[in-house]
């Protein structure tokens, strides 16, 4: 598994590569556990694996400055690898 962040991974097999987003759903259970949701997208390569995240993660960004930034963030942690 490759862990991108505290919410995003990787995992690979021999067909394709699987962008698994971990997320607090806001619900809670009778125990007072908060609900863990989990989505998962299947990609023919890593470069379109990374381009699903990239574009997930800058979604919300309201303007173009916000996109840099985002941009900028995710190229430092690609080289502090």
């Amino acid at each position: 598994m490759i862990k991108i962040d505290e919410n995003w991974n990787i995992e690979t097999d021999s067909y394709c590569f699987k962008l698994i987003h971990t997320f607090k759903s806001g619900n809670i259970r009778k125990n007072g556990e908060e609900i863990t949701g989990r989505d998962e997208t299947y990609h023919p390569t890593l470069r379109k694996c990374l381009l699903w995240y990239c574009n997930e993660v800058t979604k919300d960004c309201d303007d173009i400055k916000a996109v840099i930034k985002k941009i900028d963030e995710l190229n430092a942690k690609i080289e502090s690898l």
